[in-house]
Order: C-alpha cells, then structure tokens, then sequence
C-alpha cells in the first residue's frame, strides 16, 4: 500500500480491509464497496444493482426494517447506501466507541438479507416514484441520454435505477440470486477511517464476517466500449433545453487521465473557465454552463452541460465550437494551466475533509487501481501537468466526434441543423 499510517489485510473469507487512523476526533466511518453497477448490468436486469441495495435495508434474521433504522440512531449513527455504474458502496459512521454495535448492523445487513415478498413488492413503488423524480431533472435526464448516446448498445450506457419494467416485473429468487453472486465477502472493500485501532478492529471482523463465499460467480472483465458520435433526445415539455455533450477521454488508470483534467478545467471547470467567461458572463446566453468528467478503469468522457432556451441553443452550440477553434488556435496561457492545477488540489482536498470521504476515497483507489494511492502522490501527477501535456490532450479532441444528450422540444433532425 502507498498510504504510509495505512493498514492493508486480506480476511480470512477474502474480503479487502483497508484501515486510516485518525485521532484527531472521536468518530469512525465504514465504507463497504460491492462491485455491483449498472456497468455490469444485462437488458434483462438493468435495474438490479439499484433494487437490490434497497431491499438489503428491508431485513434480515435479525432484523426487520422497522428495527434497522431504530436501533442504528439509537446508538447515535447513521447508516445509508447508493448505487453507482461501478460499484455499490455501503456506510455507517458515528462515535468511535459505537464501532463494534455499528459494525454488527452493517455487516448483517450485507450478509444476511433475507428479501420478504411483501417488502419486495413495496419497494417496487418507491422505486418508480425515485423513477419519476428523475424524470422530473431535465439536466440528469440529458446526461441519461448522453450515454446512450456515446456507449450506444454495451453496459455502459445504462443508467442506474435500470429500466422500470425490470424492476416491476422481478421476482425475489433472481434478485436474492443476483444479491448472492455479487454480495460475496470475497468481492467485498471494508474501508475504515477514525479514531480506532488496528486490532480492535480485526476483533470486530472476525466476528462479524462470518459468512463463507457463495459458489456462485460474476463476470467482471469488461470491454471497453466504442466512442460514438451519435445524437439522443428526450422529448419534453420544458422551459429550456439542456444539453449534455460528451466526448471521449482517458481513463481513470491512463497516466493521461491528469493531464485530461486539466484541460477540461480550462474549458469549463469554474467560473474562471473559457465557457462560463465568454457564454455565460460576456454573452448571457446561458446560467449553468460547466464541464465533468464520467471516466472510470475502463473508458471515459469529458461532458459539456449548458441550459438555454431553444431561441438561445444555436448561438450556444456556435460559440462552444468556436471556443474550442480559439484554443487550438491561440493557445492556452500559463497562468490557465496553473489556475486549472490549483482548482484541482483545492477541489480534491476539500472533498476529503471529512470521515466519510476518506474511507470511500481508500476503496475507490483500491477498487481502480489496485492500490490506495498516497493524497501527496496524488497532487504530484497534477502539479507535474506540463504546457504539452495539455497540448497534446487538446490534439486529442475533434469536435466533430462529439456525442450528444438533450431534454426538451426539439427533434433530432432540428437539432442537427445546429451543429
């Protein structure tokens, strides 16, 4: 491991332990991450991941989903779950003196979820009321169609909460086999940050990982997919347009993936950036207009997102091109590339300022990477960004490749005469 004060151990069922201390307050947190996204997803269980994250909260032998949520306030916790295209990541944090009781909620949980047929059929609802409140979010719903629209046909191209049919008609003995297959303790990061120490933890763990694996298996080797330069729309009636454009970039393992960074930082990374100065603060054409980054071990894409109204979008789209001609042309300044670095270090060590943050941080590098990487080593491959390497990078880019997601009034073909 790189992190010098960090613990590394391979459990005796194979689960990955990957512990941080830190004295400085008295409070723990437990990131568990699953491999279970929608990036391993299928046409026929897209939606699987998401549900079965949910239903890990309505019970276990233990406990009933009432119980859960009493039992983890009453000792001063607090517990929660999200599903991303990578990965599934449970956590509990609280008082460092509550680890062994906050410990044994978490693990039973992701061990010993029991999936009651009535709970399953409630959750089916809540599911498609979360459904419908993405439905409601123009922005999300563009970058939903973005993916499609670049990752057309593969896995990557799914969104999370899946296709509602699936959920509706899923029945408990393929999500309690997809639960199995994925919720192995051999797949398992158990990340642990806090005031705590070392053995005391170990303690806990054999304790409370006490489920052997299943012999049940999941394909993991994915392919990267082919970068596509197609156009998706989701027709609806709103105020403005919004529009997600991607194109393609490094992955989060490229020793180019820094340098991309950069870059993208320049282009539409803050209020500093070439887009917000000339479209939003110069032009007025737009509010929101920014740009981020979708990359992950496998693939990646760089996403330009704006909101204007349909009389604005032409001149939006005209002025986004000409702003990438601009760079090519005239070059990029030192002090953009500088700014750019500093807003990277600033925004990434800010993200890790609390518990939470550090645990999930430790076992996404070692999810990715295979390592924990060290925060110093990390802000080296930013500051070491050369003038070209961000030349290099921007060579990278042809607008004519790029891929687009939009919500709102328009069709395709209206929406082509803009580009």
């Amino acid at each position: 491991m790189s992190e010098k004060n960090i613990k590394f151990e391979i459990h005796q069922y194979g689960s990955k332990i990957i512990f941080e201390k830190n004295s400085n307050f008295p409070s723990f947190s437990i990131f568990t991450l699953i491999p279970a996204g929608s990036n391993y997803e299928n046409d026929n269980n897209n939606g699987y991941s998401h549900f079965v994250e949910h239903l890990v909260f309505k019970g276990t032998k233990k406990r009933n989903c009432y119980d859960i949520p009493k039992e983890v306030e009453g000792i001063g916790c607090d517990i929660n779950a999200y599903t991303g295209s990578e990965y599934t990541g449970y956590y509990i944090r609280g008082r460092d003196i509550k680890f062994s009781e906050a410990s044994d909620v978490l693990f039973d949980l992701i061990q010993n979820a029991t999936f009651p047929e009535e709970e399953i059929e409630k959750e089916k609802e809540v599911v498609i009321q979360e459904y419908n409140s993405i439905e409601d979010s123009p922005e999300e719903l563009s970058l939903i169609e973005l993916k499609k629209a670049i990752w057309d046909n593969t896995p990557f191209s799914y969104d999370t909460i899946g296709k509602i049919e699936n959920i509706v008609s899923s029945k408990r003995e393929k999500l309690y086999d997809f639960y199995e297959s994925y919720y192995n303790l051999e797949n398992l990061i158990i990340s642990i940050y806090g005031n705590l120490e070392y053995e005391d933890i170990k303690k806990v763990l054999n304790e409370k990982l006490n489920k052997k694996s299943s012999d049940k298996t999941i394909n993991v080797n994915l392919q990267e997919p082919s970068f596509e330069k197609n156009i998706k729309i989701k027709n609806k009636n709103t105020k403005q347009m919004h529009v997600s454009i991607g194109f393609k970039a490094p992955s989060v393992i490229s020793n180019r993936y820094y340098k991309n960074l950069v870059l993208l930082n320049i282009i539409g990374g803050g209020m500093s950036s070439r887009l917000f100065q000339k479209i939003r603060e110069k032009l007025g054409l737009v509010y929101a207009i920014y740009t981020f980054n979708l990359s992950n071990n496998i693939t990646g894409a760089n996403v330009i997102y704006f909101a204007s109204s349909k009389k604005n979008l032409p001149r939006v789209l005209e002025e986004i091109k000409k702003e990438f001609n601009n760079i090519k042309e005239d070059g990029i300044k030192n002090d953009e590339i500088e700014r750019s670095k500093e807003l990277l270090i600033g925004n990434y060590l800010l993200r890790l300022e609390n518990s939470l943050a550090r645990s999930e941080r430790n076992a996404v590098s070692f999810f990715r990477k295979g390592i924990i990487e060290d925060i110093g080593k990390t802000i080296e491959k930013i500051q070491s960004v050369k003038e070209n390497d961000v030349y290099e990078e921007l060579e990278s880019i042809d607008y004519n490749e790029f891929g687009y997601g939009v919500t709102g009034e328009i069709s395709e073909d209206e929406f082509k005469k803009f580009l």
